[in-house]
């Protein structure tokens, strides 16, 4: 891990807690997170940067997350864990569950999410239906940006929901009995040092999920205190841990099936931006490279019911910050969605090549069906058409990052969900 990917990465999650324990105001906040440029784009370098620092000895990194004693405490009650999420850096595959998805613990028992040595873009919540990640900045919250689509003239200016984000403020342990929602905030703005612990006092059935991925919600059962239980965490971790390997087997198969290029229909070439089997995903243009003649069309269609993806074409000009702290209103900080990244670019006619080129956030059928923006209906897919004979590259500016140091008005040069149409 870089020098100065581990710093930022440090001081963000140093500034949410100073902000989360009151010694920061609002303001604050934002003039530090505002200087350092924190994008969505860029927590997903964090979480490679930290695959690449877990992976090399004696590399430099934000100090690892700490872990409480697991197994019987003193007082009888059992510290379990469970590991949230998973992901296999160099195939993009994310798994977006809780490993293992059911567990059985007694009452007064406590159960450790462990986000494990990459984090992840996750929050843990045990409560009510999930909530929206997607909300309206609200009236009075603007941005100073250039230039804005046309779309955003009558569309709202939108937000990642603070209630997401930041979860419960409160730092320590947390107590769930069935009453008032518990949320641990998504892992890259929680405290290192404080793990996301969670007792459960009262015997009964209860769900958790996280509230980015759709579909990621896991299951424990609270028996009576003193109860037999099934399991150890022995038999739990061996569980957790076949249940990741189905899923990266699932994945890589589906992964492989849609990696070849299709036959074009009516000179139409199809390419999915995303595509999911349950809740591993492939974070990938698939098929990546698309060859095809000038005056030929390139349709990208989301196929994942998980996560929103880009098709973004910088031609010259540098990549956009996708989220944008702003102050809120009485609240924790905003982050503020560009309006450059989440609508569609004005640029029109074939791509030559030169201009910002965007689809705007595309969402799977099912998702886009289930969003509500005034004055603007979700996209699933993207067309283009080529004419210039060349290399383009492109990029998901949620999931895919320049490398330190690189060029970042050249796509083709960047890390992650990346893709390039090579037109003869």
């Amino acid at each position: 891990m870089t020098t100065r990917a581990a710093t930022e990465s440090a001081v963000v999650q140093e500034l949410v807690s100073r902000y989360q324990d009151g010694m920061l105001d609002r303001r604050g906040v934002l003039r530090a997170l505002g200087a350092l440029g924190i994008s969505a784009a860029a927590l997903p370098a964090f979480v490679r940067a930290a695959a690449a620092q877990d992976a090399t000895p004696g590399a430099e990194g934000p100090p690892p997350a700490a872990t409480p004693v697991l197994g019987e405490q003193a007082d009888g009650t059992t510290v379990w864990r469970v590991l949230v999420g998973g992901m296999d850096m160099m195939a993009m595959l994310e798994i977006n569950a809780f490993l293992p998805g059911e567990i059985t613990v007694n009452a007064g028992d406590s159960i450790f999410f462990d986000f494990g040595p990459m984090g992840g873009f996750h929050n843990v919540r045990f409560g009510t239906e999930p909530l929206p990640l997607i909300i309206p900045a609200g009236e009075g919250v603007s941005l100073d940006l250039p230039a804005t689509p046309s779309v955003a003239a009558t569309a709202p200016l939108l937000a990642i929901n603070p209630a997401v984000v930041f979860g419960n403020p409160a730092p320590g342990p947390q107590t769930y009995d069935g009453t008032a929602d518990v949320n641990s905030g998504i892992y890259f703005f929680r405290d290192p040092s404080q793990p996301f612990v969670v007792t459960l006092p009262t015997a009964g059935s209860y769900e958790y999920r996280c509230d980015v991925h759709p579909g990621m919600v896991g299951k424990v059962t609270v028996q009576e205190a003193g109860s037999e239980l099934p399991m150890d965490q022995a038999a739990i971790d061996e569980l957790g841990a076949q249940q990741l390997a189905d899923y990266m087997e699932r994945g890589a198969a589906f992964a492989e099936e849609y990696a070849a290029a299709g036959t074009p229909e009516a000179g139409v070439h199809e390419v999915l931006a995303g595509v999911n089997d349950g809740q591993v995903e492939a974070l990938a243009f698939l098929p990546a490279r698309v060859e095809i003649t000038a005056g030929d069309t390139v349709r990208w269609t989301n196929g994942s019911g998980i996560s929103p993806h880009t098709v973004t074409f910088l031609g010259g000009t540098p990549a956009p910050e996708d989220v944008v702290p702003v102050e809120g209103a009485g609240g924790p900080p905003l982050f503020a969605i560009n309006p450059n990244t989440f609508y569609p670019s004005d640029l029109e006619g074939n791509y030559t090549g030169e201009g910002y080129l965007n689809s705007g956030y595309l969402f799977g059928e099912e998702l886009a069906g289930r969003i509500q923006i005034p004055n603007y209906q979700i996209p699933t897919s993207f067309e283009v058409t080529f004419d210039t004979p060349g290399e383009y590259g492109y990029y998901c500016v949620l999931h895919a990052f320049a490398p330190e140091g690189g060029d970042n008005t050249d796509a083709a040069a960047f890390e992650g969900m990346v893709g390039v149409v090579v037109v003869s």
